[in-house]
């Protein structure tokens, strides 16, 4: 009785109450042609108890007599309605045909036309293969053949219409899709601002790819920030292949979007740090209101003492303002991060040269933002001069972009080197052929003008006399700086010194 308990409170506790009220009739009165599951007594008035708690949760005026009342004229009579059917049904005599009736020799006139057909001779084979028809088989394939087309045709229909036909259905789909891969950042990328800053405290992309002004292009073409080929490419996207094409102005109101919301971000931010330094302000008039006040009750020795105290928590008032402020911009920093992470994404999305998915590399970074802002003038320009003229202004960039890097890639037929004469010092005719008949001598040139003479070699060492000054070989006084070859100056008389040497070739001193 325990299990049949459990089982019926079980399905009670999960509301299934017509699993639970069966359980009950089960194991009290039984089902069908099962008698009753429990014949203890003791079982029967826990479970009849148990029954009749449930019971009078619909009905709280519900007592055991009517209960059993109610299960004796109700479920009791549906059980032997249903024991009387299925006698009957087992009892019917079974009306089998006979062989003559199914060949047809004793069928009436009036009867209906009935095919005739004539049983299996053996019982048929579950294991083997069916047979394979020969004669339908060329037409069978054939049909499937023309289906298989019919569907291929209509698939391809399809994804054409898909690609080429915005339907309601293919924008829901790109919005669920664009939803759950904005909504979070990639772990990666989180990964690499975290690698970026290290131990410092986190800080907002920089540079944004929008800015809160239109930047001031000096060439409307975005040639001087961003070269020739990626401009190009850029005015290629805003052009019309046709009337019909709206993909340029469609990525420049996209684009208008995504500035929108930096401004908005930026607002946003602007004022959760308003509303902070607001409430710090008030909270340290308070604190200080209570500390003069505080004050105003001690003197002598213990109000220096108080106002150390004072000292010390409104430093820590100050330092906890400072955490929360911290808090506040790196929470900033984190939603500027997560915002450009966004527009990354959609500008990939609309395959926007330069952009790859969420990337936080520097030099990256810098091309986005040039993109970015070359893009920034195009819809502020769009707004102002309207479309057509627009149109028109970057049909003559194109133009003007395409034939400069026609000319430079166009190859330059190189002029042949004319040789330059260098101009030198005179040289001497060449020399008359030997009459000999040996090689000529070397040609000899005369120095420059202003190479000194060459100086005398293999003369002797300069000799000195214990405590006379040194003499040279040819007897005169050596004076350290004077080349061996020129006489110095005679000394003067009265002991002075000797005059200074002259400078010597590559020693001049040149004055201003």
């Amino acid at each position: 009785g325990r299990v049949w308990l459990d089982y019926a409170r079980f399905a009670e506790e999960r509301d299934r109450l017509r699993t639970a009220q069966n359980v009950y009739l089960r194991a009290l009165v039984g089902d069908g042609n099962n008698p009753a599951a429990i014949t203890d007594e003791q079982d029967q008035a826990l479970l009849w108890g148990e029954f009749l708690e449930m019971m009078k949760k619909s009905n709280s005026a519900l007592t055991m007599s009517e209960l059993k009342t109610a299960v004796q004229t109700e479920h009791i009579a549906k059980m032997a309605a249903q024991a009387e059917a299925t006698e009957t049904a087992v009892n019917q005599p079974e009306v089998i045909a006979s062989s003559a009736t199914l060949s047809g020799s004793e069928v009436p006139a009036d009867a209906p036309d009935v095919p005739s057909y004539e049983p299996p001779e053996k019982r048929a084979r579950t294991d083997a293969a069916p047979p394979v028809a020969t004669t339908a088989v060329p037409a069978q394939i054939q049909q499937t053949s023309q289906q298989q087309q019919q569907q291929q045709q209509q698939q391809q229909q399809q994804e054409e219409s898909k690609t080429y036909v915005i339907t309601a259905e293919a924008v829901e789909d790109e919005t669920k899709a664009l939803n759950s891969l904005i909504t979070t950042m990639p772990p990666e990328y989180s990964a690499a601002w975290l690698a970026r800053d290290g131990d410092s405290p986190p800080l907002p992309p920089s540079p944004a790819l929008f800015t809160a002004s239109p930047p001031k292009l000096a060439d409307p073409s975005g040639k001087a920030i961003l070269g020739e080929k990626l401009a190009l490419a850029l005015i290629t996207m805003l052009l019309k292949k046709d009337d019909d094409d709206k993909c340029g102005s469609v990525l420049l109101d996209v684009c208008r979007g995504l500035w929108l919301m930096t401004a908005l971000k930026e607002k946003e931010s602007a004022k959760a740090i308003e509303n902070l330094e607001k409430e710090m302000t008030i909270e340290l008039e308070t604190v200080e209101s209570r500390f003069e006040a505080r004050l105003a009750s001690y003197t002598g020795p213990a109000l220096s003492s108080m106002q150390q105290v004072n000292s010390n928590e409104r430093n820590a008032f100050i330092q906890s303002c400072n955490q929360r402020r911290q808090q506040l911009l790196a929470m900033i920093a984190w939603d500027f991060r997560h915002l450009q992470c966004t527009q990354q994404q959609i500008l990939s999305k609309m395959k926007v040269p330069g952009f790859q998915g969420p990337t936080v590399d520097p030099s990256a970074l810098e091309l986005q933002s040039r993109i970015c802002s070359f893009l920034h003038s195009a819809f502020y320009l769009r707004s102002r001069i309207k479309e057509v003229p627009h149109l028109i202004m970057l049909k003559s960039q194109a133009e003007r972009l395409r034939t400069s890097i026609n000319e430079d890639t166009t190859p330059t037929i190189a002029s042949p080197l004319v040789p330059v004469p260098t101009l030198g010092a005179p040289q001497a005719p060449p020399p008359l052929p030997s009459t000999t008949g040996g090689p000529p001598p070397p040609p000899q040139y005369p120095p420059p003008p202003h190479v000194p003479p060459p100086l005398p070699v293999n003369l002797p060492p300069p000799h000195t006399i214990y405590a006379q000054p040194p003499i040279t070989a040819q007897g005169q006084p050596f004076v350290p700086g004077y080349p061996p070859g020129i006489p110095p100056p005679p000394l003067p008389s009265g002991g002075q010194q000797p005059p200074p040497p002259p400078p010597q070739y590559g020693q001049q001193q040149f004055y201003r």
